[in-house]
């Protein structure tokens, strides 16, 4: 039987949110030691999509397969990078996206950027960055190109731009 995917704005799903923050942490929580659960939690219940001040735009997305939230990206203003750093890389930010690992390989992260690009330039976002530790190769194919280096908590990490369609 074929599973349905669907995404969704994270606030109206918050009971799903702690799961997906621990999962965030798992993955990143090395690279930002001063972020909590709770401010993990609390950042995926947030919706912000006031173009006024583009610094505090913080928006959620949840994969989510046959109801089941599986998988969460977002965009955000700032936050990635530390302060030397994000001072000359300003946001926003295409951030937070992981998958389950048993959901993974079938193609939900790839939905979940496709998503949140779009949504991006919807909001008449042109330019967007990441920041990656492992997934340059995926980001790239999907048209990302390297921009510069940073370390994040002593970890080297690739910065990587897109320019949207508007």
């Amino acid at each position: 039987m074929a599973r349905r995917l669907t995404i969704v704005e994270a606030r109206t799903r918050p009971d799903d949110a702690p799961a997906l923050a621990a999962l965030q942490r798992a993955e990143w929580g090395h690279l930002y030691p001063d972020e909590t659960l709770d401010d993990a939690i609390a950042e995926l219940r947030t919706w912000r999509d006031d173009a006024t001040d583009p610094e505090r735009l913080l928006l959620s997305w949840f994969a989510l397969v046959d109801d089941e939230a599986v998988g969460v990206i977002m965009v955000r203003g700032a936050g990635e990078l530390e302060p030397d750093d994000a001072a000359r890389l300003p946001g926003p930010w295409l951030a937070g996206l992981v998958v389950r690992p048993e959901h993974r390989g079938r193609g939900i992260a790839s939905a979940l950027m496709d998503h949140g690009t779009a949504r991006a330039a919807a909001l008449g976002i042109t330019r967007l960055r990441l920041v990656t530790e492992h997934a340059v190769d995926f980001h790239a194919r999907r048209g990302w190109e390297i921009e510069t280096t940073v370390l994040l908590a002593g970890h080297p990490n690739t910065v990587m731009l897109t320019t949207l369609a508007p």
